[in-house]
């Protein structure tokens, strides 16, 4: 499962802190609200003397650092999937909010393998909490993976790994856990209108190939 309970609450309280109640999401928002960075490869790579070859051997999407005490996230520009871009900046804010990228560059490559892998796990955890809350698709009524994709902004891919990890709570009755009603009344006319849509579509008023979306005006909006 992609998803952890105690992730998914402290992305709960993230969401809730920033009022963010409609969906896709912006990371680029949500990084600037602490103070986050974030410069695709190419500027990166001018403004510390590295090459873009060296940025794309280190990751092919992104990654997290530290330049004079300033939070940096830099990313692959280059990458045509809006879904995966997002997931990749949500990952590496992941990093910051969770206190993985605190010390210089070389304490972190000393770190042991097993510390590397916790910390990618709980990052992994805490941008899925982000993107695609889970208690937010059941209230909204995702069924399939297109509308998780579309809903949440999210790759043909993740969409369907994040629909399957949201149908074994229903199907194990577990999803009631994952409701934090405390932090979801800024989402509560998103949730509306999602639902509205998805009536309109079953009366027949158009085909969900033509449902107009929904109209946000937010700027977390993507």
């Amino acid at each position: 499962m992609i998803y952890s309970q105690e992730m998914a609450r402290r992305a709960a309280d993230i969401l809730a802190e920033n009022r963010i109640g409609r969906y896709p999401l912006n990371p680029m928002g949500l990084a600037d609200r602490y103070g986050i960075k974030v410069i695709p490869y190419p500027l990166f790579a001018r403004l510390t003397g590295n090459t873009l070859e060296t940025l794309l051997t280190r990751s092919g999407d992104g990654f997290s650092t530290r330049k004079n005490d300033c939070p940096l996230i830099a990313y692959n520009p280059s990458i045509q999937s809006k879904g995966r871009r997002r997931w990749t900046l949500l990952h590496e804010i992941s990093h910051f909010l969770l206190g993985h990228v605190a010390g210089d560059e070389d304490e972190r490559r000393s770190l042991p393998e097993e510390e590397l892998l916790r910390r990618e796990r709980e990052a992994h955890q805490l941008a899925a909490g982000l993107i695609a809350p889970l208690g937010l698709a059941h209230l909204c009524n995702i069924q399939s993976d297109r509308e998780m994709q579309t809903v949440f902004g999210l790759s043909q891919e993740a969409a369907g790994y994040f629909l399957r990890d949201l149908n074994r709570l229903r199907w194990s009755g577990r999803i009631r856990d994952w409701i934090f009603l405390d932090c979801l009344s800024a989402c509560l006319p998103f949730i509306a209108e999602r639902l509205l849509l998805q009536y309109r579509v079953q009366c027949g008023f158009f085909q969900p190939d033509q449902s107009p979306g929904i109209r946000c005006d937010n700027p977390w909006e993507q």
